[in-house]
């Protein structure tokens, strides 16, 4: 399972991390977590690929959005080397759990969830 905390210090030191970043993580990591439980999922451990990014950090990530809502703490990669998470994932799962993710093609080692809508308002997006 993985924690809030580890989700929030992944980059930055839990005292530094805004309250409203904290509160969005604490609505986002039990709707990954409950992913994780939800029958048929072919993983048991979700490896944090990147949690909580500070908007320092995040303009230093190669390929990071400018207005990535990992800023926010409303969004986690996890690391899908194989695709199994991807090719298990359909939208009434995500729907059931109020997430999106953004499409497996632009995501090829990873599964990127967020609980932000995105523009489209679509499950599954292109970035």
């Amino acid at each position: 399972m993985l924690t809030v905390i580890e989700y929030l210090t992944q980059h930055e030191r839990r005292e530094n991390v805004p309250a409203a970043v904290v509160a969005n993580a604490e609505d986002l990591i039990p709707r990954v977590n409950s992913l994780l439980d939800e029958p048929g999922c072919p993983v048991t451990y979700f490896e944090l690929r990147s949690g909580y990014r500070p908007p320092a950090f995040n303009a230093k990530t190669p390929n990071a959005s400018r207005t990535s809502k990992h800023m926010t703490g409303d969004a986690v990669d996890v690391s899908d080397n194989d695709g199994a998470i991807d090719a298990w994932l359909t939208d009434a799962i995500l729907e059931r759990h109020g997430l999106y993710r953004e499409a497996p093609a632009a995501t090829p080692s990873w599964c990127h969830l967020q609980q932000v809508p995105p523009r489209s308002g679509n499950r599954t997006f292109n970035p």
